[in-house]
């Protein structure tokens, strides 16, 4: 890439800045959307008020709205490390690319999956230890 003029930071990793950001508004787009998709499929089973319904997500996120945001951003954190370090070791012919593209998606999707399991597996068994279940 130097030999074409493109400095590789700019090109590689700069970009994937972006993902991290793109990963929480996605994230935030989801959750929004299925908390809609949940009032109203609970507006036609139950015709439960709006305000009601807002009431009892308010009382319910308490620490499950930080635990969204930290696994997500974390996960935003580790797609860029693992599209980065990937990327950066290309050494010279352009047929690495592929190859390389494909395992960083096998590594990302294994480093996320692990991540995200092992942080509700963690708070989980928390919250059931401070219950007195465990």
């Amino acid at each position: 890439m130097r030999s074409w003029g493109i400095h590789p930071l700019s090109y590689i990793v700069f970009p994937r800045l972006l993902g991290v950001i793109s990963v929480l508004c996605l994230s935030f787009y989801f959750n929004l959307i299925s908390l809609v998709g949940g009032f109203v499929v609970s507006r036609a089973i139950h015709d439960l008020p709006f305000w009601f319904y807002v009431d009892s997500l308010a009382t319910a996120f308490s620490i499950d709205m930080v635990l969204f945001l930290l696994k997500n951003t974390f996960s935003g954190l580790i797609i860029f490390t693992v599209a980065c370090q990937q990327g950066l070791s290309v050494q010279s012919s352009s047929h690495e690319v592929p190859q390389v593209t494909a395992r960083a998606v096998v590594h990302a999707i294994v480093a996320v999956t692990s991540f995200n399991l092992l942080v509700t597996l963690l708070f989980y068994l928390n919250q059931l230890m401070r219950l007195g279940i465990l």
